[in-house]
């Protein structure tokens, strides 16, 4: 399995920007380029997260980006964390080894000044459920 996981095509981090992506790429630049107030949005929210997952015992690394992780330690506790919140509709991303230790395996919340008060609540409230759970 370990040998899978380390050369398996889904795991090589080789292959060029699909052009959906280029193409969603650019049209966010434009959309910024003529209105930056989500900018300060983006970053209010970014704060709100990140001190508010501490405040409930979470480790989230020294990021700096609106991306944070949320550091679980192992790949079993990793998977029954994520299925757990998954089940409660909360959808993170996760990344396991080869691409972290596999003692900093994470979730990783990708923060959005679009997010309510209320949604962030819900999320911490449910990612602090499974820590407690799993």
């Amino acid at each position: 399995m370990a040998y899978l996981r380390m050369y398996a095509r889904s795991y090589v981090f080789s292959c060029a920007m699909a052009p959906h992506t280029a193409a969603g790429i650019l049209k966010v630049i434009e959309l910024h380029e003529k209105d930056r107030s989500n900018l300060a949005k983006l970053w209010e929210n970014t704060c709100y997260m990140q001190i508010r997952l501490r405040e409930a015992g979470l480790d989230t690394g020294a990021t700096a980006s609106q991306v944070i992780p949320v550091i679980v330690g192992n790949d079993r506790r990793l998977r029954k964390i994520s299925r757990y919140i998954y089940d409660r509709e909360l959808y993170t991303g996760v990344v396991t080894y080869p691409a972290v230790s596999g003692k900093r395996t994470r979730l990783r919340l990708s923060i959005s000044s679009n997010y309510t008060v209320e949604q962030m609540d819900t999320c911490i409230n449910i990612i602090r459920e499974a820590f407690r759970e799993m």
